[in-house]
């Protein structure tokens, strides 16, 4: 992610995953954001295409963008769920909109507005899969 991950994204969290290019959790930056979440959190840098491939059997795989289906309407298939955020100037890359089992999903906009921010965008994607429990 380009920005720092919220503090209530992180409450919600059972890991995070880190592509390459992804801004360091633990920055004073960062910290600060997340308010000492991250220190709660299990953080693995990996080759994140590959390590959605690996759960891809047991995990909804949610990604953001702009041309997806409307978030509030999925329907869910695994036991487990990832959210997938992409930073806010290049996005989800190429390679992860290749895994399969890929779910392009996006959240309403009013106004005329493109996107939220990255973190506000997770946050309100980790929220209503907590809230709904699924």
């Amino acid at each position: 992610m380009e920005r720092p991950i919220s503090a209530e994204l992180l409450q919600a969290l059972l890991s995070l995953l880190l592509g390459a290019g992804t801004a360091d959790p633990f920055s004073p930056k960062a910290l600060r954001a997340t308010m000492g979440a991250a220190f709660r959190v299990p953080v693995y840098a990996c080759d994140l295409p590959q390590q959605l491939g690996a759960i891809a059997d047991t995990h909804d795989l949610y990604a953001g963008a702009l041309d997806g289906k409307p978030f509030f309407e999925r329907v869910r298939t695994h036991p487990g769920v990832c959210v997938i955020i992409g930073n806010e100037g290049a996005g989800i890359s190429d390679a992860v909109y290749a895994v399969p089992g890929i779910q392009r999903v996006k959240l309403p906009m009013a106004g005329g507005a493109e996107s939220l921010n990255a973190s506000v965008a997770g946050a309100i994607m980790v929220y209503d899969i907590v809230r709904l429990g699924k």
